[in-house]
């Protein structure tokens, strides 16, 4: 006499990305039915669906009590297509015996689609260790890869969506334009490469030339000598001048008065 019901396993077919975490980017779930009887019923339904109301899928169960079912079995299930969500599959197995498993739950999250990368900046000046600093977003946990010519790839985690600000490789020591290739790894395996281009600018090494004369020289227009105060002057130099300042006579420079406000385009 068999008075034992029928022991279910279910799984999924590939636990993409982390093998251990029950999130696939692959929609198929496996499982086993174990009974000392023939199967004569196997049935599924996800989440709150009553047993009453299950699909059979008695026609996905082979000869050695495993069975497969695919996107297409599972969306007949389900009734409508799979959508990146989270899952608890229950299947159910009667046996010839009439002995009838409690439903066994199968709680899974399915994803395809891969991490997006945004908001990324690339900074090459003044960078601590002379590395390139990358700053950026993505919009779920990742892990980063960075590549960039024949140095070593960087990789990193980022443990939840949201920002990071990152040292990786070496900044170039030719000025020219450059590209990162930044690979995004979620936990279900999806993936996606970024090109983030960057541009290191030519070193500047030379200080800022000012010149600097009267308004108007009033009078004889050569001899500095005038009855209009009003100085006028340039500032001409590779990168952009960031601070002027001025004092007269013997004023020490650390207490020159800052006239950064008064320069425009230059002049």
């Amino acid at each position: 006499t068999d008075d034992t019901a029928p022991v279910v396993g279910l799984a999924l077919l590939n636990d993409t990305g982390d093998s251990a975490d029950a999130v696939t980017s692959v929609a198929t779930v496996v499982g086993t039915v174990a009974d000392e009887s023939d199967i004569v019923s196997l049935k599924a339904g996800f989440g709150d669906t009553p047993v009453a109301d299950f699909v059979d899928i008695s026609q996905y169960l082979q000869a050695d009590g495993s069975f497969t079912l695919d996107a297409v079995a599972l969306e007949a299930v389900f009734g409508e297509p799979l959508t990146d969500a989270d899952y608890a599959l229950n299947v159910v197995a009667e046996d010839s015996a009439g002995n009838v498993s409690e439903p066994v739950s199968y709680q899974y999250r399915f994803d395809t689609q891969a991490p997006v990368l945004s908001a990324t900046t690339v900074q090459t000046v003044e960078t601590p260790d002379g590395l390139i600093q990358l700053s950026g977003a993505v919009d779920e946990a990742a892990v980063v890869t960075v590549a960039f010519g024949d140095a070593a790839p960087v990789t990193f985690a980022v443990t939840e969506a949201g920002g990071f600000d990152q040292a990786v490789q070496a900044v170039p020591t030719e000025a020219g334009d450059y590209v990162l290739a930044v690979t995004l790894n979620d936990v279900a395996g999806n993936s996606v490469t970024e090109a983030v281009s960057f541009t290191v600018a030519p070193t500047d090494e030379v200080a800022p030339v000012v010149t600097l004369s009267l308004a108007d020289d009033t009078g004889d227009g050569t001899d500095g000598v005038t009855a209009d105060g009003t100085i006028v002057g340039t500032v001409t130099d590779d990168s952009e001048v960031v601070s002027l300042k001025a004092g007269f006579g013997e004023l020490p420079v650390e207490q020159y008065v800052d006239v950064t406000a008064f320069v425009q385009n230059g002049s």
